[in-house]
């Protein structure tokens, strides 16, 4: 078997720092077409840890375009979950010394802030508007470097935002400073079929992959510290077929609604987990505060608890009891077509929204568990007292109750 230095000496002629690469996780979001390319091209590279993240399953047409679509002999043992397929498979081409693959077939913001855990860059393979914005805003809390791309056809873009932390997390240009509307559709399946009613040109496989080869290297420039591109904001497009290229330097736009600060200190570890109830969450940062103690919910990746809205096609009542978030993937009732079940009798049209809860709060809604309303292991929760200073916690937990584990089968 090869040495290190022998597998990776080409590495280390143009710059990488196969140590560096080896002790470092990339958190990859999205197993579509763009992901895999982008996760194959990092498994090879050396990555310590690939974390990949997609709520989706492969269907036929995606085999023109997916490097680590099962064949048929493959299926019973990888299944056709996106995450886990492409997770298994390519975690038999890692080639770092003490190589990790994990994977979560769930929406990225059902796994939390917990997800974000110990890595050392974001990438976005996804669609969504919505969940880019979130990305954005989780990696410039945590200082991490963010990379993403979307293409039309033969037209790609790649941005790439550095990590930055104090100061600099205020005057940095984030992905949401050039992208402020947001609104769509969470899932890539229904982002897909929106965007075939529309025309827009799905993408191909080589477009893919070379967007693919310029995001993993964005990614791996990022974690080199001494390489002259990591504190800069900027956006590359290129056609692939005329070769016409540009580079465009991302300035900070003063309106933002983005998140422009990070956790300057790490949160204080709790004792209540994801199965702790709401009320016992209080009860706790209560007697750590010394006061009453509300919780308080990020607007900004709409957080929020919805306890009751009326469907957007029938407007009948539904009983949501989710976070905003995902309410927002499909806000109707069970009946027509969505996830929640009508609630008996109501037929009041204003939702039943909280952004912060308190021991005063709904009885119901204390009785449940903190998994329910968007706190999964892991999770920062801010908290204030009367005097309104904010306290950054965290939950409880482990990336074993998070992700699963891509080993070699």
């Amino acid at each position: 078997m090869a040495s290190a230095d022998e597998l990776f000496s080409r590495e280390r002629l143009v710059g990488y720092d196969p140590e560096l690469l080896g002790a470092s996780a990339a958190l990859v979001v999205g197993a579509g077409a763009l992901g895999q390319n982008t996760a194959q091209n990092l498994a090879l590279a050396g990555l310590g840890e690939i974390r990949i993240i997609d709520r989706d399953t492969f269907e036929e047409h995606n085999r023109t375009r997916s490097p680590a679509y099962p064949l048929p002999e493959e299926r019973d043992l990888y299944g056709m979950e996106k995450a886990r397929a492409v997770a298994l498979k390519l975690r038999r081409i890692m080639t770092a010394p003490r190589p990790t693959m994990r994977y979560a077939h769930e929406w990225v913001q059902g796994l939390g802030d917990g997800a974000f855990e110990g890595a050392s860059v974001v990438v976005s393979c996804v669609d969504s508007p919505l969940a880019r914005a979130y990305l954005s805003d989780k990696s410039r809390q945590r200082g991490l470097p963010f990379v993403e791309g979307g293409f039309e056809g033969a037209n790609v873009t790649l941005t790439s935002f550095p990590g930055v932390k104090g100061e600099e997390a205020w005057t940095t240009p984030c992905w949401r400073c050039s992208h402020q509307d947001i609104r769509g559709t969470f899932s890539c399946r229904f982002y897909a079929a929106r965007a075939e009613a529309a025309g827009v040109i799905p993408a191909m496989q080589n477009a893919a992959a070379v967007l693919a080869g310029l995001q993993a290297e964005a990614a791996i420039l990022s974690l080199h510290p001494d390489s002259p591109t990591t504190r800069e904001a900027r956006a590359f497009d290129l056609n692939i077929r005329t070769g016409q290229s540009r580079i465009v330097m991302l300035s900070k736009d003063p309106r933002c609604p983005g998140a422009h600060h990070s956790h300057e200190s790490d949160p204080e570890p709790l004792r209540a987990t994801a199965d702790s109830t709401a009320g016992q969450l209080l009860e706790e940062l209560t007697e750590r505060l010394g006061e009453t103690a509300r919780v308080i919910f990020e607007r900004r990746v709409f957080a929020g608890l919805v306890w009751r809205a009326p469907c957007t096609r029938c407007r009948r009542q539904a009983d949501v009891r989710a976070p905003e978030w995902r309410w927002r993937i499909s806000p109707r009732c069970d009946e027509c077509g969505g996830d929640f079940p009508l609630v008996l009798g109501d037929t009041a049209a204003a939702p039943i929204l909280y952004r912060e809860l308190t021991p005063r709060s709904n009885p119901e809604v204390l009785a449940t568990s903190c998994q329910q309303i968007g706190l999964p292991p892991l999770s920062l929760v801010r908290a204030s007292g009367v005097e309104g200073v904010t306290t950054l916690f965290q939950l409880a937990g482990s990336l074993q109750e998070i992700y699963q584990a891509g080993e070699t089968i």
